[in-house]
């Protein structure tokens, strides 16, 4: 929770194996194919967003979520 311009970093920290595949979807628009290691998002306007980062490795799916208010 903070002030606008908030920034957040997400990382993504399991083990990078040929086949895995993750998207992280920032709850603005934004969208991360392929995403692996750390970045910062900045949410400029004031609202509550969901994070979800979602690993696909075959017909296995992981998902995780968090909430950021900014006000």
């Amino acid at each position: 929770e903070g002030c606008a311009p908030f920034e957040v970093t997400v990382s993504d920290m399991t083990d990078q194996v040929a086949g895995l595949s993750s998207v992280l979807q920032s709850g603005d628009g934004d969208v991360v194919e392929n995403f692996t290691g750390m970045t910062s998002l900045t949410y400029e306007n004031a609202g509550t967003y969901t994070i979800t980062l979602t690993s696909t490795y075959g017909n296995a799916v992981a998902s995780a979520t968090a909430t950021v208010v900014v006000s």
